[in-house]
């Protein structure tokens, strides 16, 4: 085994420049290198030994040991100290970051166990309201078909019933136009009965009181104008209180002039009074006075009106020609009579067509058959007397009630005798028709020698009829 000595190595001054190598044994190597002839002269050769100094002991560690160009040892120290430090800081540094890394993996499975979670718990509840919907949709369609059901049952029940009223609907039909042929036949009759009872209604005029005009006077007296038992002596020197009506043309409201004249005639107005004070009206009733006497109080004198078959007319006769404004005089009631009223005010707009629904045909209007002309004073002395709920307190007596004579030369009897005019003797003179004079205008809504057919037989609206 070699091993380096240490001695130095020297150059030869030789071209090669020889190196010389101390050894353990008795061997140097020496030479000069390669030699101008170009041969190796450096081969070993045994060297003799020479007296010289002891030498030290050779340290054969091999901490002390180095070959030529060998690095020192401690530097080889430092690079490894400093490779293992290096290797250590990175073993920390490692260590630091799979800890942090490990932390971050335990964060990231930690939330990605509670994602997971709240998933698994979003995904049961949308479940479950999925499952509910489900099952509301599910009654629903079951609601939906027990309804469909229901409606194919109510559509065949209304099918038939409808088939049901199809076939009323038909025999309504033939009904409805049996009611409405007979309705028009009913009208039929019922124009050929008024106009009838006109042209009936304007003959007796004629033959009993005359062509008119017509005026009729009305006696009355008040509470304070009588003595009765209990009351006293009556005031002395009193003054008849009296007013006129003069009537309304026999050409326009024939019937009701009619009937109203009839009823003077036969005296059926007098003792009756005035009851109803309405501001608007003062209304007679055939009731006598209520401060007469108790054996006569409140005696009700309609049988006397009905007895004579005057208590009302056949029909509400009308005419737009004679409406109820201020001081006129018509019946109340339906049909009419025999109660009638002076009118205070204009009150077309309550007694006319149309306006009093309380009655059953509602289209009527009161007949308004005269106006007053005289004696207009006592009619606001009577509207002053003493009233209570629209009522007199003390009845307005009727005293008396005279058809008065006319201008035209009529002379009445109360006789219920007929009378002679002038009017009908120049009637005669000049021709009659149908019984009527022929100078003479029938009513407006009267149509002479109308014909209305009733089944198969035409009846002439102004034939004269004769009972057996």
């Amino acid at each position: 085994m070699l091993h380096q000595r240490r001695g130095t190595t020297s150059q030869s001054s030789g071209g090669g420049g020889g190196l010389s190598v101390a050894t353990g044994g008795d061997y140097s190597y020496s030479g000069s290198g390669y030699g101008n002839g170009g041969s190796y002269t450096g081969y070993p050769q045994q060297q003799q030994y020479t007296a010289s100094a002891p030498r030290r002991p050779q340290d054969t560690s091999s901490k002390t040991r180095r070959y030529p160009g060998e690095t020192p040892w401690w530097r080889k120290y430092i690079v490894h100290l400093l490779l293992g430090g290096l290797l250590l800081i990175s073993v920390v540094t490692s260590r630091v970051s799979y800890g942090r890394l490990q932390k971050k993996y335990q964060e990231l499975l930690k939330e990605e166990s509670l994602n997971r979670s709240l998933m698994t718990n979003t995904h049961e509840s949308r479940n479950a309201e999925l499952l509910r919907e489900v099952s509301e949709l599910r009654r629903k369609v079951s609601q939906v078909e027990t309804e469909r059901d229901a409606l194919k049952h109510e559509h065949h029940e209304t099918k038939v019933t409808l088939e049901e009223h199809q076939d009323m609907h038909h025999s309504l039909s033939t009904e409805l136009e049996y009611s409405q042929n007979k309705e028009t036949e009913v009208m039929k009759n019922f124009k050929f009965l008024t106009n009838y009872i006109q042209s009936e209604s304007y003959r007796e005029i004629l033959e009993r009181f005359g062509e008119g005009p017509h005026r009729v006077k009305f006696t009355v007296e008040f509470f304070t104008d009588v003595s009765y038992e209990g009351s006293g002596p009556a005031s002395k020197q009193v003054p008849e209180r009296s007013f006129v009506i003069q009537l309304a043309p026999i050409n326009v409201m024939p019937h009701a002039v009619h009937l109203f004249l009839e009823q003077v005639d036969h005296k059926l107005w007098d003792g009756c009074a005035f009851v109803i004070n309405a501001q608007h009206v003062i209304q007679a009733s055939p009731v006598a006075p209520n401060f007469l006497g108790d054996t006569i109080q409140h005696l009700d004198k309609l049988s006397g009106f009905r007895n004579a078959r005057l208590d009302k007319l056949a029909y509400s006769e009308f005419s737009e020609d004679y409406h109820h404004m201020k001081w006129t005089v018509g019946f109340a009631g339906r049909p009419s009579g025999p109660d009638w009223y002076i009118n205070l005010s204009d009150n077309m707009d309550s007694h006319g067509p149309g306006v009093q629904q309380h009655h059953a045909f509602t289209d009527d209007a009161d007949p308004c058959f005269g106006e007053v002309i005289e004696g207009f004073d006592v009619i606001e002395e009577m509207r002053k007397q003493e009233t209570a709920h629209g009522m007199f307190v003390k009845y307005v007596h009727l005293k008396s009630a005279v058809i008065l004579k006319g201008s035209t030369g009529s002379t009445i009897s109360t006789s219920g005798e007929k009378i002679s005019t002038h009017a009908t003797t120049d009637a005669h003179a000049s021709g009659m028709v149908d019984g009527i004079p022929a100078n003479v205008n029938l009513p407006k809504n009267f149509e002479k020698d109308s014909k209305m057919e009733q089944g198969h037989v035409v009846v002439d609206a102004t034939a004269e009829l004769h009972h057996a």
